[in-house]
């Protein structure tokens, strides 16, 4: 056993000589046994490719985007509920963050924001599975990807509510990979005597994570074909978007993309574009002032928002599983040891996007929605993207939804919260709640 270590140890000095990092040996003497055995750990799972990242890539000749469909078509949202019937779609959801940035200790997903019974951004996932599942007649297949930091208290959450009314074998657990942070000099540093500073690597994985976790033939067994992608962060996200599905099979696209117009040069979104003839995302720290800022008769140039919302096959989730996408580097605030949290960045954070696999895709489409009816991030504690816009963004959905299903009106000054039956409403459900008033309560429950 001593001949393993001595040999594990030879193995990590030099792998930290090779990428200039040998300083984390420093204080190895003063380490307990058990505190070197979990430092060695770390060294042999450090990616290399992470320290041979000269600056993040940056697209040479983005062009605007000439193509994209305007969503609003019943022919697609009859087709998806056939495919989701079928039992055809699944969805896998990025719940990897932590709410740090909303003061709040835990998993992202465990963030209360709904209005009337004060909902998880997790409860309303899961009710918006069960839901859709309801209409399908059928248990509707989905994923969440978790990060180290937060999978097992996510895992422990569902588990304690009774998930939220899913049925467990519907549920799929996996996590992305953790990659190291680097200080501005390029080192690696401690977080603890035996702690190097790690963070989640983006959600640029989670297909190759899907497809590793064997979810991936799981699901083809079960003849799942298309695959929609959300964030747990969004909560007018839709896991199974019927017209997403639909245009994506009529389209026979390997990749759609669900995007919204551009609200502001200055919006911290994507920018879907083309480039070499394909439909790219340049992210928003990575767009030159001339892009961001580009207009043509008053509108903006580059006019299209990446949200983050997709629709993949599962023919090319399998074909991009294994390829290799290029790192990005963004600047992150984060506590070293002996040290208090800065308030300025003070390290590199280093992450794969997934919108780098549209190079991959032959055929991929751009299907513009309504902003108020799909996108509403949680981002911060207060100003933009904070729980008061979301809140907002939920109470104006449930009105608007309110209405069309049963043809009357909200009083203006109603605050209420609709369960999530009212989003995927049968014919049965639809003539139920058909000219009638909206109930003096707080949470409308579906009847």
């Amino acid at each position: 056993m001593k001949l393993h270590k001595d040999v594990l140890l030879s193995c990590e000095e030099a792998k930290l000589k090779r990428i200039g990092q040998d300083h984390l040996f420093e204080r190895w003497d003063e380490l307990t046994k058990s505190q070197k055995d979990h430092l060695l750990m770390q060294i042999e799972q450090l990616d290399e490719r992470v320290f041979h990242q000269e600056s993040s890539p940056r697209p040479l000749s983005p062009q605007p985007l000439q193509e994209f469909f305007s969503s609003g078509s019943q022919d697609d949202q009859e087709r998806g509920k056939r495919l989701i019937a079928e039992g055809k779609c699944a969805c896998l959801v990025l719940a990897g963050g932590m709410a740090t940035r909303l003061r709040f200790k835990g998993p992202k997903g465990c963030f209360p924001v709904s209005i009337g019974k004060n909902k998880t951004l997790f409860q309303l996932l899961a009710e918006k599975v069960k839901a859709a599942s309801k209409a399908a007649k059928r248990p509707l297949q989905l994923a969440i990807m978790t990060s180290p930091l937060n999978h097992v208290e996510t895992e422990t959450y569902f588990v304690q509510n009774g998930f939220f009314g899913l049925e467990p074998p519907q549920v799929h657990f996996f996590f992305q990979e953790m990659w190291p942070l680097l200080d501005f000099q390029k080192r690696l540093f401690l977080q603890a005597p035996d702690q190097i500073g790690f963070g989640p690597n983006g959600n640029g994985g989670a297909l190759r994570r899907l497809y590793r976790s064997g979810l991936w033939q799981s699901w083809k067994e079960q003849s799942i074909e298309r695959v929609s992608l959300i964030s747990i962060d969004n909560p007018l996200a839709d896991p199974f978007d019927a017209e997403l599905f639909g245009f994506h099979a009529r389209r026979e696209d390997e990749v759609t993309l669900k995007a919204v117009s551009r609200s502001e040069p200055k919006e911290k979104v994507g920018v879907v574009v083309r480039m070499e003839d394909k439909i790219a995302v340049v992210d928003y720290m990575e767009l030159s002032p001339e892009v961001r800022e580009a207009h043509v008769d008053g509108a903006l140039k580059y006019s299209v928002a990446n949200i983050g919302l997709f629709c993949f096959c599962m023919d090319f989730i399998e074909k991009v599983a294994e390829k290799t996408l290029p790192i990005h580097g963004v600047k992150k605030s984060v506590k070293m040891m002996d040290k208090d949290l800065p308030k300025e960045p003070n390290v590199w954070k280093f992450e794969e996007f997934i919108f780098d696999l549209l190079p991959f895709s032959e055929k991929s489409s751009v299907l513009i929605y309504p902003r108020n009816k799909t996108f509403a991030p949680l981002k911060n504690i207060e100003g933009e993207d904070s729980i008061k816009t979301v809140q907002a963004a939920l109470q104006a959905a449930d009105r608007e939804v309110y209405q069309r299903i049963s043809g009357v009106t909200p009083p203006p000054e109603s605050q209420f919260e609709l369960a999530q039956e009212f989003y995927y409403p049968t014919e049965e459900f639809t003539a139920r709640w058909k000219g009638k008033s909206l109930p003096d309560k707080t949470y409308v429950e579906a009847l």
